[in-house]
């Protein structure tokens, strides 16, 4: 007896041994790919979030100083404010 090697078909038994082992190797390549892809995705979404709060630093930032220099970008900002909360509301009506 020369031992089992993985690969080698010397019976029906083994055919299907090696059917299954075949099986295994593609279910692990399969799944290493998954995971392979999943990292990729990861990273994309994580440098969106990134620039996403990049982006909106760089806006609160421009925003608080266009606020503290002129009165009436305050009033219409809070005008602006106002109209959003009531498109809120109505959407939330018409859906209700």
């Amino acid at each position: 007896y020369k031992g089992f090697r993985i690969g080698q078909a010397k019976g029906d038994d083994d055919i299907i041994v090696n059917e299954v082992m075949k099986l295994c190797k593609s279910q692990i390549i399969i799944r290493s790919w998954r995971l392979w892809r999943m990292a990729r995705n990861m990273a994309n979404v994580i440098k969106g979030v990134g620039a996403g709060l990049a982006t909106g630093m760089v806006v609160g930032f421009v925003g608080s100083t266009m606020l503290k220099d002129n009165k009436k970008w305050k009033r219409k900002s809070a005008k602006a404010i106002g109209t959003i909360g009531d498109l809120i509301d109505d959407v939330r009506d018409m859906f209700s």
